[in-house]
């Protein structure tokens, strides 16, 4: 229960934190973009933070016809929440926080941004809107790809990187270090944020087994839902 009423008040402060911060103050609209996107990133994790803090209720109930009053407790889906909202954490901080330099600081930014627009440009074509939207995302992915050429570390890019940056193929170049100068794993940004190696990898990989449905996961929530 005091863990439940600690996470309670940080999601709290943090609501507030993100509440307060006025983001239509910034005139430079390049660096205004990255900062709602920051912005709309910190709500996403505040978003998977208070429905883990829900599922810990454990008064999740549902009536299934074949089997009257059950009651559904759901580890499992508290758990992939809770990898959820830490690769939202991570993102933040390697995107948004830990960048020293000016330049990698914008291409972390601008590899992210062209990641996430190249996946729906292999999205199948539908309605007549679909196709417009697709369009005009390549368009920004032109437009970052425009960006980048002045800064030094996509200038320091084998050919096929930079390819790979227009059409998905290096959608992990978002995670790059200059320190390092390759791009980071999970584990790794993990603890450049400051967390420890056992959360850093040893949690990650057991909140991953449950992402993706591995067999411990399964036999660890065999008995989520018990007759009420």
């Amino acid at each position: 229960m005091n863990s439940k009423q600690e996470l309670l008040f940080l999601i709290d402060v943090m609501a507030q934190v993100i509440s307060v911060v006025k983001v239509s103050s910034v005139n430079d609209l390049l660096e205004k973009e990255r900062k709602i996107d920051a912005h709309n990133l910190a709500n996403r994790f505040l978003q998977f933070a208070m429905t883990v803090l829900h599922l810990s209720d454990d008064s999740n109930t549902m009536n299934l016809p074949s089997f009257g009053d059950i009651k559904l407790r759901d580890p499992a889906s508290m758990d992939v929440l809770t990898r959820a909202s830490m690769e939202a954490f991570l993102v933040f901080h390697q995107i948004f926080y830990s960048p020293a330099l000016g330049d990698e600081k914008w291409f972390r930014y601008w590899i992210y941004k062209a990641a996430g627009l190249a996946e729906g440009q292999d999205l199948p074509e539908g309605k007549p809107e679909h196709q417009e939207l697709k369009k005009d995302e390549k368009k920004l992915i032109e437009t970052i790809i425009d960006n980048l050429k002045s800064n030094t570390i996509f200038m320091s890019l084998k050919p096929k990187q930079k390819e790979g940056i227009a059409t998905g193929h290096q959608r992990d170049l978002w995670r790059w270090s200059a320190t390092a100068n390759k791009p980071l794993s999970w584990s790794e940004i993990a603890t450049s944020a400051g967390l420890s190696p056992m959360l850093a990898r040893y949690m990650y990989g057991h909140l991953s087994g449950h992402a993706h449905s591995g067999s411990r996961s399964v036999f660890q929530t065999q008995k989520a839902i018990v007759r009420g």
